[in-house]
């Protein structure tokens, strides 16, 4: 068991959440009992995380979207958000957000582990949101044709479900930018990137993508942002040893 401020502390400094310009309330929203031994992880802060939290044990949460925004900072707590509060404060669970921190992480970012996967090396900051960089680029220890990269996606990382070629046909430099990272493509011709693994398409830059003669695949929001949730709550069990931690799978389809 560990203080949940010691849990917090960490987290921020780890994650440098008050470095990052974000849109998302990073930190800890919703504070909960002073003392923690059980920490769910999930993607998603909605009903479905809490409630498995909740039953599981759980004395603390730590998702990539979380409740609050910036823009939302004087909502009202009603309707379905009143619920989701209800259920954190009836268990007395905190909620830990860590929106882009947990996207450009160096070690347990969303990016950084997908580029591990398929052994991206020499990798560089990509994919401007606002004003910053939370995706990486890199390069694949050979040169692959098309198809039999897009199997070592596949294989390594998950399934490819939308195909945007319209670039080259062999494959050496990797832009990967998780969830809804489809703006990258505009980046792609400046910075020599071969192709984009992001997580949704967005219908306005498949055009954008055919006219830049750039490649773009994408493997759902939801599944490009796993990876950083359960590396961090492998780097929480190392940093907290009586800590224990779960991942709460609740996939979008998306």
């Amino acid at each position: 068991m560990v203080k949940r401020s010691e849990v917090v502390s960490f987290l921020d400094e780890y994650l440098k959440v008050s470095e990052i310009a974000d849109g998302s309330l990073n930190g800890l929203q919703v504070e909960g009992k002073g003392e923690v031994k059980k920490i769910a992880l999930a993607v998603d802060g909605c009903q479905y995380v809490f409630d498995e939290a909740r039953s599981n044990g759980a004395d603390m949460i730590i998702v990539h979207h979380g409740l609050f925004w910036k823009d939302d900072e004087g909502m009202r707590i009603t309707g379905i958000h009143g619920k989701r509060i209800q259920a954190l404060l009836a268990g007395g669970v905190s909620l830990y957000a860590a929106h882009l921190p947990l996207d450009l992480h160096a070690d347990v970012g969303n990016n950084a582990c997908m580029a591990k996967l398929i052994g991206l090396s020499d990798l560089l900051p990509f994919g401007k949101y606002h004003d910053v960089d939370c995706g990486y680029f890199g390069r694949l220890e050979r040169e692959y044709d098309l198809d039999e990269f897009l199997k070592l996606v596949g294989e390594k990382i998950g399934k490819v479900r939308v195909k945007h070629l319209f670039g080259v046909k062999k494959i050496r430099t990797v832009g990967i930018v998780s969830g809804g990272g489809a703006f990258a493509v505009n980046e792609m011709g400046k910075s020599g990137v071969d192709i984009l693994i992001s997580g949704e398409p967005e219908h306005v830059l498949f055009n954008v993508t055919k006219e830049l003669c750039v490649n773009a695949v994408y493997l759902g929001h939801y599944d490009t942002e796993i990876f950083g949730v359960k590396a961090l709550g492998d780097k929480l069990k190392e940093k907290f040893r009586d800590v224990e931690t779960f991942f709460i799978d609740n996939p979008s389809g998306l």
